[in-house]
């Protein structure tokens, strides 16, 4: 989600924020383009029963794919250290995610055999990949209404709404074996895989102390402390 792009004090921690943090702190030189512009959380969701959590936030301004996968494959051990199998991968189809999803493994490009899933190295366990089906049919709404075909002005053909619906056919198929023909599940409801529940969340972010389409990282971290308490 969007943040307001600003220096502020943290009266808690005694220091500087609103810079760029994936984890290691915000950087000390006062350059704007050190300046974070987005906050990117990532949750979990129970499958069998009605639970969400978010579990890791960073502070981005501009991120590369390579990193993104790796902050992915961190926060992926992390969580099967403490018990958790990760299923699924569900994201939007910014150009950063399919790279990060071709980075660790998968592959989603059309015109080849698509692979809609990874495996962590030292892992047989599957993640499958799904691009978020309600933002796919937004991109291929937005392409028609742009250009009016599948292929741009300039005669690059865009298909990432393609692919990603099919890449998303794929993985649903084979979640259905992996968690319904080997006894785990008895259905799936395909919900559980959706978006929304983190645009759920970004919503409460918003609205708490009153309504902020754009909070900075101080009014991020209260609110994100104060939904998770």
């Amino acid at each position: 989600m969007s943040i307001r792009q600003e220096w502020s004090y943290d009266s808690k921690t005694k220091t500087r924020s609103g810079g760029v943090d994936l984890g290691n702190g915000s950087p000390e030189s006062d350059d704007t383009s050190n300046l974070a512009s987005e906050a990117m959380v990532f949750m979990i969701t129970g499958l069998k029963f009605s639970w969400k959590a978010p579990i890791a936030y960073f502070f981005t301004r501009t991120l590369s794919a390579a990193t993104l996968a790796q902050l992915v494959e961190h926060s992926l051990r992390t969580l099967y250290e403490q018990g958790f199998l990760v299923h699924c991968l569900t994201m939007d189809g910014h150009q950063s995610n399919v790279a990060m999803a071709r980075i660790l493994g998968a592959q989603t490009d059309a015109g080849k055999q698509l692979i809609p899933y990874f495996q962590l190295s030292g892992q047989d366990h599957r993640t499958y990949i799904l691009f978020d089906p309600c933002h796919m049919i937004k991109l291929a709404r937005n392409m028609l209404h742009d250009v009016g075909a599948f292929k741009s002005p300039d005669g690059v053909v865009r298909r990432t709404c393609i692919s990603g619906l099919v890449v998303g056919i794929d993985a649903v198929i084979g979640l259905s074996e992996q968690l319904l023909t080997t006894g785990q599940m008895q259905f799936l409801l395909m919900y559980k895989f959706s978006q929304d529940h983190l645009e759920l969340f970004f919503n409460a972010v918003r609205r708490f102390g009153g309504w902020n389409n754009n909070p900075s990282v101080n009014h991020f971290k209260a609110a994100f402390r104060a939904l998770i308490s």
